[in-house]
């Protein structure tokens, strides 16, 4: 290796460095899987022949072994670095649909060595072997919608406003096609109107958040709207790859979901009956969730209520109502979907609600009456 190409791949190190500390301190995670390959040009040109690829690439990431190989004397290295080291990379390492995808690689690869055995095969005779194995197909349709292409190209335009390279950016995407830069263009726009951590989080990357992220996040979403929360209680499991659940009591902001945010709203004046009627969906955030933004003292005075309140017959009537609607909502939908299975879930909790308000227990919290024997 050439003295230039030493310089470079030293140069490379300190970027990967500066990268990953900068991951870690946004999002809390860093490569842990992800391997590098700098190739001098004779080395990249083999490695081109060897995979079928095109001659002219600079960069590829490999999902059957988690690396990342570059032509070392390309003028676009950083760049490419970006691309495949951590946009690719961390996107196969850290997201499910990543994951996924290196997981039908792995099993493909697994049936091609099966298949091919001892023998000496062409390119066409493995791509036919392709066409007909189902972990292939499951892989094609994945890449074909595009997603984590357009997130390596758009990692390379974020860390590249980042690390101050923005003229290499433009000058290497000065022509792209249409279908990539409308692609593009969308996330930058989402970036804009809804923040960096938003994005990384919409893509499916594991979310590691405080308190503070979760209001930055909301202002980022809700904007001014948020502001009106009289309530705002983070609830669930919490965990990184599950939905961030919030309960918000607020005039302005409405129900939302989406792949990773579940917003369960109610009016103050929905909340308040609520709550005078033992409503779970209602008691358990109140219960078991953090106060994330809004007024502290409401959300200590809703608590104390609950365990001061009498039981009513409205509150026992309420909930046997709640649980024939659940019912008869879930049975609009076939007994093996998803929608049936919540529907009757919620048809179940209300009932058993019920119950236990008409024996005089309080068991406020989903988790405490699912586990409750009638």
């Amino acid at each position: 290796m050439n003295k230039i190409s030493k310089m470079s791949i030293q140069n490379l190190g300190n970027i990967i460095d500066e990268v990953s500390q900068y991951y870690q301190q946004f999002l809390n995670i860093k490569s842990r899987r992800i391997k590098l390959c700098v190739l001098k040009k004779d080395d990249w040109k083999n490695l081109c022949e060897r995979l079928n690829l095109y001659i002219g690439s600079e960069g590829i990431f490999l999902s059957r072994n988690l690396t990342a190989y570059l032509l070392g004397d390309s003028k676009f290295l950083h760049l490419n670095l970006f691309h495949e080291y951590f946009g690719h990379g961390l996107f196969f390492e850290y997201t499910k649909q990543g994951k996924l995808m290196e997981k039908l690689e792995k099993r493909l690869l697994k049936e091609e060595m099966k298949n091919f055995k001892g023998k000496q095969f062409t390119w066409k005779e493995l791509l036919k072997f392709r066409e007909q194995n189902p972990n292939f197909k499951l892989l094609q349709k994945l890449r074909n919608d595009f997603l984590y292409e357009i997130f390596a190209i758009w990692t390379e335009y974020y860390l590249s406003e980042i690390f101050n390279m923005k003229n290499k950016f433009e000058q290497k995407y000065n022509k792209i096609p249409k279908e990539v830069k409308d692609g593009l263009e969308q996330l930058i726009n989402f970036q804009k109107n809804y923040g960096d951590l938003t994005l990384f989080y919409h893509i499916g990357f594991p979310k590691y958040y405080d308190n503070g992220r979760i209001r930055n996040l909301l202002k980022n979403i809700f904007k001014d709207k948020i502001t009106s929360a009289r309530l705002v209680i983070l609830y669930g499991s919490r965990k990184p790859y599950s939905d961030i659940d919030l309960f918000v009591v607020s005039d302005e902001v409405k129900d939302f979901k989406n792949n990773w945010l579940d917003i369960y709203s109610l009016t103050p004046k929905e909340f308040e009956y609520s709550v005078s009627m033992f409503r779970v969906s209602v008691t358990d955030p109140l219960l078991t969730g953090e106060l994330i933004m809004g007024d502290k003292n409401y959300f200590e005075q809703k608590k104390r209520q609950l365990q001061e309140q009498p039981i009513t017959q409205e509150a026992i009537y309420y909930n046997l109502r709640k649980s024939k609607e659940q019912k008869i909502l879930a049975a609009q939908f076939p007994s093996n979907s998803k929608e049936y299975q919540i529907g009757m879930s919620y048809a179940q909790t209300y009932l058993k609600n019920a119950l236990a308000l008409k024996q005089g227990k309080k068991v406020l919290t989903k988790k405490a009456l699912l586990s409750t024997v009638f």
